[in-house]
Parts: structure tokens; sequence; C-alpha cells
């Protein structure tokens, strides 16, 4: 029992370091979307809509669509906010400049 007790543990821990991404590097990701939502979508986080995010044939979701990477849009939506929100100091410095 204790060998098995012992891979479980081991198991338990890969799947744990796995599991998600260190804070850091989420940030980061999360930073790299907005920035090209930012750039080549013209994403507006003051807006109250945004093609970008929307599912026209100019949104995220379309190209990604069309490079076979299919995303919902509210998945994207979903990401572009928690970025936003995150972000929202540097959004607002940036706007003022």
């Amino acid at each position: 029992h204790e060998e098995l007790k012992q891979q479980y543990q081991t198991l338990l821990s890969a799947t744990q370091k796995k599991k998600g991404l260190p804070q850091s590097e989420r940030e980061s990701l999360l930073k790299l979307v907005l920035g090209m939502a930012i750039s080549a979508y013209k994403y507006d986080h003051s807006a109250n809509k945004n093609s970008a995010t929307g599912g026209g044939r100019d949104s995220i979701s379309a190209d990604l669509q069309k490079a076979g990477l299919p995303l919902d849009p509210d998945t994207i939506r979903k990401y572009i906010n928690e970025a936003v929100e995150l972000f929202h100091d540097l959004l607002a410095k940036h706007s003022k400049t």
C-alpha cells in the first residue's frame, strides 16, 4: 500500500504542476493578447461593444477560424476582459498620453 500511495502522490504532484501557468506567465500571455487586440483589431477597452471581440468578418474569432484555430467569441471576450481588468492602470495611463 505504501508504494501505491507514493505513486499516487507523485502523479498528483506532476498533475498539479501541469494544471496551470505560473501567474507571471499568465499575465504575460494576457498582456500579449490585449496588446494584439488593441494594435491589430483596434480594440477599445472603454467602448461598450467592440468588433474585435464579436463574430463579424473582421473579428479575432473570424481570423482564428480562417487560420484553422476556432475560438468562440465569448472565450475571446473573457480573456480580453480579464486582461483589461489586470492592466487597467496601464491602459488608463496610456490613454492619457
